[in-house]
């Protein structure tokens, strides 16, 4: 049995932890929300990044390479409105852009082995696999 005190020496330790936690989100909601400023050209109509000012953001974390049509939907399809309660209006806002970051690094680390998927199955060369080619 663990002496007398010690229950209240593990809260005030998880209590410290959960501040950290709180201190850490509170810093990357604010470099978040920096950085959609720093990206927004019409600040005084949206509250968030279009999407030209979101092809941006992403091509300059993409070592200045354009993203693709499909990568651009891809994300507007998995972000926007991905917080509880939010609508789709094409418009990603300070609140989705962690969505945004973190699928575009998965996209950007994961694609090498696409890369390699899609020419072996594409043998049409379409950018595309149908079912055919997925059998």
């Amino acid at each position: 049995m663990p002496p007398a005190g010690a229950f209240g020496v593990r809260a005030a330790v998880a209590s410290r932890g959960r501040q950290e936690l709180s201190k850490e989100k509170k810093k990357r909601e604010e470099q978040i929300s920096a950085l959609v400023r720093a990206y927004e050209k019409k600040h005084d109509i949206e509250k968030g990044l279009s999407r030209p000012e979101l092809e941006e953001l992403l091509r300059d974390y993409n070592e200045g390479v354009d993203p693709t049509n499909d990568e651009v939907e891809w994300i507007l399809l998995h972000a926007d409105g991905s917080r509880k309660g939010d609508t789709k209006d094409n418009i990603i806002d300070v609140g989705e852009m962690e969505t945004v970051l973190q699928l575009w690094d998965n996209h950007r680390h994961c694609r090498p082995h696409i890369e390699v998927v899609f020419q072996k199955y594409d043998t049409e060369r379409s950018g595309r696999l149908n079912r055919q080619q997925l059998q």
